[in-house]
């Protein structure tokens, strides 16, 4: 049986328990044992399969997404898009499926890799893109990512912090008089993100990794630099190259980081201050902490937007929302004394179903929550207005034993306002389908149990109620307040091996991946896509890292969600013209805390004149 944790529906203060079983699938034909189910997939109009297998020398690796319709949507790949790997080169390809049903070249990324020094203390990759809708048009651009992680040599020469930095840029690339060529001379510089990081590193690879503050920069020295630098590292004659950019972000980060206004606006007397801050989130993820070393919980942080520099600051508090019944102090105490607190296998019969269905410990049982995510117990992301507390968007995460797929929700907040109404449409629509027999219990040997030791009527209309409810969400998300539904499931059925240097006391280990073979799917209906994608943006590069939204690429990496949600939305780019330049750049980016982007999803979550 799949793995099991406890949890309740937390949101806006309220826990409310709803059980995961599918009223149209909840009985056999004699309509007496209670199966565990899978959710259904009515309402669920298109699908993304993802999966990566890799040999372990890197020598061949398949790493792919394919969008493809649902139910009532064709089966015929919509949307493919493929990652290849070189002799230090990445490489992307996005095709669409045309109405004749031949293939289109959608979207095409080339990005080599560049590292200095014997320790790599700094790699840059260069990403060139080109996207072209049905109608032919082209957009073109180039994202440079650098990420400077100091050895032990640049920590004691006053170089102590890392960070990852990445420039944007729009180039043009006209249809004539050459469809191959694009104008990288004629470049015009967006933004530059920088994300800062502590990493204490004393050769190769990071020892103490955090998250630390990320901000988006418009203007200034940054936009004065002449494009195209990032094809030269050094030159003896001039700073326009990967060097002297690179000298430059080391400069920015000091003046930030010294700021009378941190992290915030740049010094007003400084060589900067004609840079502009549009976005700026906190530490997402602090490793250091209480909640993160005992409770394994990542923090509230605060983000701050304004889509226009002359605007004032927009606040947004970040608050994660975790499964306090798997994630309290009490069991975290148990764990380290070595004790196992709740002993769910003993709690279930032998047919795996709860003995006793009132159990205080399992009113509610989940899979895996948060499948893949670096804490499987995140039940809801709230992003809440800093200056009243309201909340202003969520996704919430559930999961339920029997059923291998983890359900999410996207826009409003599941609490007993939203979803009580509701109960007797759901009882209605349970009641119409026959399903109105309560499910028996059994003892550990299988035996049915005697009549006094059976469900309450109550319970059991609970029971057929709340199952028939997941229906009404799937095919209803509208009518509660939700933008989007989706069903996902994570697998990674890699092999590992440990790998050790050094002997004694100085000796190091890690695991590496034998052979890699990770897949995942995705379900949707696609009624709208584009505003839970464009708010989750917010959560910024280090949010949607720390908190599990980034791409599948490893165990606990990440649950791919955006990645998922954007093949859908490169579709629809594809079919009806681009009305967002930056998602050429979304299938390279965790985050895209960009201009048009904030601009956005300003307008989604304070309203259309923010």
């Amino acid at each position: 049986m799949p793995r099991s944790r406890l949890g309740r529906w937390t949101g806006a203060g309220l826990v409310l328990a709803l059980v995961a079983i599918l009223a149209a699938g909840c009985l056999e034909s004699d309509q007496s044992i209670l199966l565990r189910s899978d959710m259904p997939t009515n309402g669920l109009d298109v699908g993304v399969t993802y999966r990566i297998e890799a040999a372990p020398d890197g020598s061949s690796e398949i790493n792919q997404a394919v969008l493809q319709g649902l139910n009532e949507v064709s089966p015929m790949p919509l949307l493919t898009t493929t990652f290849g790997k070189g002799a230090g080169t990445r490489t992307q390809m996005v095709q669409a499926t045309t109405a004749n049903g031949l293939a289109a070249n959608v979207l095409g990324m080339n990005k080599p890799s560049v590292n200095f020094g014997l320790t790599k203390f700094e790699e840059v990759q260069p990403a060139n893109y080109e996207f072209r809708d049905a109608a032919g048009n082209r957009l073109c651009g180039v994202k440079v990512r650098m990420n400077f992680k100091p050895n032990l040599i640049q920590q004691l020469k006053n170089n102590p912090r890392s960070w990852d930095a990445l420039w944007y840029y729009d180039v043009p690339c006209p249809a004539s008089p050459d469809p191959d060529r694009v104008e990288i001379s004629q470049a015009h510089f967006r933004a530059l993100v920088i994300n800062q990081q502590w990493q204490f590193r004393i050769t190769g690879k990071p020892i103490v990794f955090n998250q630390g503050h990320s901000v988006t920069i418009v203007g200034g020295k940054p936009a004065a630099i002449p494009p195209g630098w990032w094809e030269t590292n050094a030159s003896a004659t001039t700073n326009d190259t990967i060097l002297g950019a690179q000298k430059l972000l080391r400069s920015m980060v000091a003046d930030l980081d010294t700021s009378p206004k941190p992290w915030l606006a740049f010094k007003a007397d400084g060589p900067f201050a004609d840079s502009q801050l549009i976005y700026s989130a906190g530490d997402a993820n602090k490793v250091f902490t209480l909640q993160r070393a005992f409770l394994n919980r990542q923090t509230d942080y605060v983000v701050n937007l304004r889509s226009d520099p002359a605007k004032a600051w927009r606040t947004i508090v970040v608050h994660p929302v975790y499964n306090y019944e798997w994630n309290d102090f009490g069991q975290n105490w148990e764990a380290i004394k070595g004790h196992n607190p709740f002993k769910i296998d003993d709690r279930l019969n032998a047919q795996g179903f709860p003995k006793d269905p009132n159990d205080d410990v399992i009113k509610e049982i989940e899979t895996e929550g948060c499948q893949n995510c670096q804490n499987a117990t995140l039940e809801q992301i709230q992003l809440r207005d800093g200056a009243t507390g309201r909340i202003l968007y969520g996704m919430t995460i559930r999961g339920y034993i029997g059923a291998e797929s983890s359900l999410v929700m996207f826009g409003g907040i599941p609490d007993k306002g939203s979803l009580g109404k509701y109960e007797a449409v759901g009882e209605k629509l349970q009641k119409n389908e026959g399903y109105t027999d309560c499910p028996t219990r059994y003892d550990e040997n299988g035996n049915a149990l005697s009549s006094d030791q059976q469900l309450s009527d109550k319970r059991c209309a609970e029971l057929l109620r709340e199952g028939a409810m997941w229906r009404f969400i799937t095919e209803n998300p509208d009518r509660l307040g939700f933008d989007l539904v989706s069903q996902y499931r994570v697998r990674d059925n890699s092999t590992w091996k440990q790998v050790c240097s050094g002997s004694g006391d100085n000796t190091s280990c890690s695991l590496v991946a034998d052979e890699s073979k990770l897949n995942a799917t995705y379900l949707f209906n696609t009624q709208n896509v584009m505003k839970p994608w464009t708010v989750l943006q917010m959560l910024g590069e280090v949010g949607v890292r720390s908190l599990g939204l980034s791409y599948v690429s490893g165990p606990g990496t990440g649950s791919g969600m955006l990645f998922a949600m954007a093949q859908s939305l490169m579709r629809q780019q594809y079919k009806n013209g681009v009305t967002n330049p930056e998602m050429v750049f979304a299938f390279d980016a965790r985050a895209l805390q960009l201009p048009a982007t904030i601009a956005a999803a300003e307008q989604i979550l304070f309203g259309p004149n923010s």
